[in-house]
C-alpha cells in the first residue's frame, strides 16, 4: 500500500472512531498523538511493559486498558526505540529570530497617546526523517516560521521569566534532577 494511501485509511479510521465515540476527529487524534509519545519515550528509556503500567496506572484507567498498553507497548516496542534511535522526534532548533517596532505617530482622534507594538517572526528548523532508511536525512529539513505581536510589558515579563527559569536551571537541585531523568 503506498504511503498516500495508508494515510488516507489513518484519517478514515480516526473519523470512525471519533463518531462511534461521539467526539471531535481532533480530540481523538490528539490523544493517540499523546499515547504515542509517552510509548516512544518509554521505548527510548528502554522500559518494559510492566514499568509502562506502573507509570500509567495513577491515571486511574480500568484494568483492561492498562493491560491492552502494555500489549500494544510489549508489541511495538523495539521497532520504537530503533525510531527513536533514528531520531524521529526531533524538536525543532532555533534557527533564527526578527524583530521589528511598530508606532503610530498620529491619528485625528488621539494624537499624543504612542503605542508602541513588536511584531516578532520565530524561525526553527526540523530535520526531517527519511522513511525508506529509518534515518535522519542530514540535507532534508523543515524550517517553520512563528509570527507574534506583543507590547513592551509582555516582552518584559517574558524577559524576567526566561531569566529566572535560566537561573534556576544552574541550582544545584536541577542539576540533580537531571541526572535522576538520565
Amino acid at each position: 500500500m503506498r504511503r498516500g494511501q495508508e494515510h488516507h485509511n489513518g484519517t478514515q479510521h480516526v473519523s470512525a472512531r471519533a463518531e462511534a465515540l461521539a467526539v471531535e476527529v481532533d480530540t481523538v487524534r490528539n490523544c493517540v498523538a499523546a499515547i504515542s509519545r509517552v510509548f516512544l519515550v518509554c521505548s527510548k528509556d528502554n522500559l518494559t511493559e510492566k514499568d509502562l503500567v506502573a507509570s500509567v496506572s495513577s491515571a486511574e484507567l480500568p484494568e483492561s486498558s492498562l493491560i491492552a498498553l502494555g500489549t500494544t507497548y510489549k508489541s511495538a516496542r523495539a521497532e520504537m526505540r530503533e525510531l527513536a534511535k533514528a531520531g524521529a522526534t526531533q524538536l525543532p532548533s532555533f534557527q533564527g529570530f526578527d524583530w521589528r517596532l511598530d508606532i503610530e505617530m498620529s491619528r485625528r482622534g488621539a494624537h499624543h497617546i504612542a503605542q508602541p507594538v513588536y511584531m516578532l517572526r520565530l524561525d526553527s528548523v526540523k530535520a526531517q526523517v527519511d522513511s525508506a532508511a529509518g534515518a535522519a536525512a542530514s540535507d532534508a529539513a523543515a524550517s517553520s516560521s512563528l509570527y507574534l505581536q506583543s507590547d513592551y510589558a509582555n516582552l518584559a515579563q517574558l524577559h524576567s521569566a526566561l531569566a529566572d527559569a535560566l537561573e534556576e536551571s544552574t541550582t544545584q537541585h536541577a542539576s540533580r534532577v537531571e541526572r535522576y531523568i538520565r
